[in-house]
């Protein structure tokens, strides 16, 4: 705003006006930081300064002479109008106007009006004054967004002096706190904090006086009804215009409930929710502990590591909720069986820890004992009758070195050792364990390089329908060949990729791989078009929805349609996790992918489990089908295998067929197709090719001649209904099928195939028996 007002003069060149005034005036006119605009009785302008150059546009050659109103936009005219009557009938004007600039924008500008005289005292023009307030209206539009936006603020936001008198209180501190503005405005700030006012505040002091801010200070403030707060608080130094700290504001937000998050998943972060035992945070912290003591008092500290056997197999079989009761079962067995200062924590799935401190060896093998009888002892959980073993690997320090980290590892390794010899027992640790155990650990290394590096292969297998020895299809199977240990088993590499988390790279470079290979092989046509591509999954990657997107994203890479792809998952696979891998397996057929379940009857699948599963293929593991010919339970368990698949309407394929008395079997009970070292081993790609263009189908003995009898198509499995009596009590009693044919022989009983009996006829004889008298059907072909 304007600090004064020129005095009434006459224009600074008027005859009038001596020499030396007019200089002066005319160049306090130029200097000012004003606008200054001198306009005569017509209203057209006389003099213009620098400043009203700047601030309007018009250089003083271009603006003389016109009319003052080309400075104001049309609707401000009869404002102009206005002040100029004023200012011509001796009068003052001051007021806000909307000036207009050359280039045709507009600004607010204060403008001051007054009457320029002569010598006699009459009124020859109007001197105008005009000061810019664009800055200034912005800032007042600011301060007063600024001023609704901390009013309106769901934050607490007051103001207080430094010695902690209060002195503005919005409403979102009425909220936070319960006191109304009246209630506080004038008191001192630690009616909120009484009971740490001392301390925290003199801290916040020595802050402000610095002029910092103090940021996200969490602390704790007293509501008025008396309930204590979690807040975060932001206070920061207010100034003055010597740049002086005369204040503070404060903002502060309530984090109760974040607080009480933080705590719960405090509590969550160090104990199970299951069994309420330590997690492995907390094992982690008293293992630490426990080793830091047992080396200052010279005292052993023994880690047991406990794994439940089979423990999937629960809740497969009864379902999570009982399996979560079994674990929570074990953990109070656990926990009543190991000492007063002993630590009983659960690793992980169904895997305990004891850290049994200031024991020894004696001490702590008798532990085990206890611990594994009283595992083994019966557990009603909810009704159900369950029995379970464990097996528990045992490390002490010292001998071994008091490595937290280490000292897990090997009481792990030793519960493996233990597993391997026959689960239910426990090992201690020791230098073989440690060779096992480093051994493994290079394996894995190697394995990873291997796969990182592309120094795996994939051989091929063909699937091969049993009646016309048509190709169906080709199962893709990894293999490595390590340069210096030779051809390792997948059973030992897989599981070990499994445990150090390469499985799903793995899973991700065969299905790759494979995609491309099979692409390549349709191209040149050695594999019909409509044959399918098998290929493995591990079992923990069935239950990641990522899968999906992988499988898609091989296939289009590698040049494949998804109806061409068939995926195989294992049995067990699909029990560790049955919901999740039932959603990925129908996204998966959805897309139209097939699914294979592998190794059917290993484990505890029914009809109605069947039923449920996304699967278009059921494979027969080579176990039943190994001994098919010659053991009547593993024919019986392939034939209800078979009969399942019937039902559900699921493609059947044999794995392990190496004979053609297995092949005629298994096409006699009705099962479609199969693999095996009866038509090829798992090749490499060019081989495979070579194998398939080499020949039009696959061809072996006659599936349907094997047990054929001369002269009839369709023979009865025993003749004499004396000798199928006789079969059936030998069978009853126990004895073997080579007991059974030797005793048919010696009695001369006829054989279905006119010779004399052996095991695989009496077992067919058998399977026969099983399938009229148990399903009402006929028997199969002899």
């Amino acid at each position: 705003m304007d600090t004064g007002q020129p005095t009434a003069s006459a224009l600074p060149d008027e005859p009038d006006a001596s020499g030396e005034v007019a200089q002066f005036r005319s160049t306090l006119f130029k200097a000012m930081d004003q606008a200054v605009i001198v306009s005569d009785l017509a209203g057209r302008v006389r003099f213009w300064n620098a400043a009203a150059e700047q601030m309007y546009g018009w250089t003083a050659v271009e603006i003389t002479g016109e009319l003052v109103s080309r400075l104001v936009p049309p609707g401000s005219v009869d404002q102009v109008q206005a002040m100029r009557a004023t200012v011509l009938s001796g009068g003052t004007w001051k007021g806000d106007f909307e000036m207009a600039r050359q280039d045709g924008t507009t600004f607010p500008a204060l403008v001051t009006g007054v009457p320029m005289l002569n010598s006699a005292g009459a009124v020859t023009g109007i001197i105008g004054l005009s000061r810019d307030l664009t800055e200034r209206k912005e800032a007042e539009q600011a301060a007063q967004t600024f001023l609704a936006v901390i009013t309106s603020s769901a934050d607490a936001v007051f103001t207080k002096r430094l010695d902690g008198i209060i002195l503005t209180w919005n409403r979102g501190a009425e909220r936070l706190y319960g006191y109304l503005a009246a209630d506080v405005i004038g008191r001192h700030v630690d009616l909120l904090d009484p009971q740490h006012a001392g301390v925290e505040i003199q801290y916040l002091l020595r802050v402000l006086s610095a002029g910092e801010s103090v940021l996200g200070l969490e602390t704790v403030r007293r509501r008025r009804d008396g309930a204590m707060l979690d807040v975060s608080l932001t206070i920061s130094p207010i100034f003055n215009e010597l740049d002086e700290v005369i204040a503070a504001s404060v903002i502060g937000r309530d984090i109760s409930d974040r607080k009480r998050l933080e705590r719960q998943l405090a509590a969550q972060s160090t104990y199970d929710d299951v069994t309420g035992l330590p997690n492995r945070a907390l094992l982690d912290d008293r293992l630490a502990l426990g080793l830091a003591r047992s080396v200052r008092r010279g005292r052993p500290l023994a880690v047991l590591f406990v794994d439940i056997d089979r423990f999937n197999a629960i809740n497969a079989r009864h379902g999570y909720v009982v399996g979560d009761q079994v674990l929570a079962e074990v953990a109070a067995r656990l926990h009543a069986t190991a000492g007063l200062g002993d630590t009983v924590a659960r690793f992980g799935g169904d895997e305990f820890v004891v850290l049994s401190d200031e024991t020894s060896k004696g001490e702590v093998a008798d532990l085990a004992e206890r611990i594994g009888a009283i595992l083994a002892e019966p557990m009603d959980i909810s009704g159900v009758q369950l029995t379970i073993s464990a097996s528990l690997g045992i490390a002490v320090s010292p001998p071994l070195a008091p490595d937290d980290d280490a000292l897990l590892r090997y009481a792990q390794a030793a519960m493996y050792h233990a597993k391997s010899l026959g689960r239910g027992r426990w090992q201690v640790f020791d230098t073989s364990n440690e060779q096992r155990w480093n051994e493994r650990i290079e394996l894995g290394r190697e394995l990873s390089e291997a796969v990182t590096k592309n120094g795996l292969k994939v051989h091929y297998q063909p699937v091969v329908e049993l009646v016309t020895g048509r190709l169906l299809g080709i199962e893709a199977l990894l293999r490595w060949d390590h340069p210096t240990r030779g051809w390792v088993p997948p059973a030992l590499f897989v599981p070990l990729a499994e445990d150090t988390g390469l499985i799903a790279a793995l899973d991700d470079w065969v299905l790759r791989r494979a995609c491309r290979d099979a692409a390549a092989l349709r191209r040149e046509g050695s594999l019909p078009e409509k044959a399918y591509l098998a290929v493995n999954v591990s079992a923990r990657n069935v239950s990641d929805p990522a899968l999906v997107a992988r499988v898609r994203d091989a296939a289009e890479v590698g040049g494949i349609p998804l109806a061409a792809l068939e995926l195989e998952v294992t049995e067990t696979g699909l029990l560790a996790d049955a919901r999740s891998a039932r959603r990925v397996l129908r996204s998966l057929r959805d897309l139209g992918v097939g699914v294979a379940l592998d190794d059917f009857g290993t484990g505890y699948s029914s009809l109605t489990y069947l039923r449920q599963l996304p699967i278009s293929t059921l494979k027969v593991d080579r176990e039943f089908v190994q001994h098919i010919a010659t053991r009547a339970d593993d024919l019986a368990i392939a034939i209800s295998v078979v009969d399942l698949g019937r039902a559900v309407g699921l493609r059947t394929v044999a794995e392990g067929v190496e004979t053609p008395e297995q092949l005629a079997i298994l096409h006699r009970m009705g099962c479609q197709a199969g693999q095996g070292y009866l038509w090829s081993p798992a090749l490499p790609v060019g081989e495979l090719a070579t194998l398939l263009g080499a020949q039009d189908g696959f061809t072996v003995a006659s599936a349907t001649g094997a047990f054929k009898r001369t002269g009839r198509s369709r023979p009865e499995p025993v003749t004499n209904q004396h000798g199928l009596h006789r079969i059936t009590r030998l069978h009853g009693e126990g004895a073997s099928l080579a007991t059974i044919a030797a005793a048919l022989n010696a009695e001369q009983f006829q054989s279905p195939t006119d010779q004399r009996w052996h095991p695989a006829s009496v077992a067919r004889v058998i399977a026969d028996v099983a399938y009229r008298t148990q399903r009402n059907k006929q028997p199969l072909e002899a």
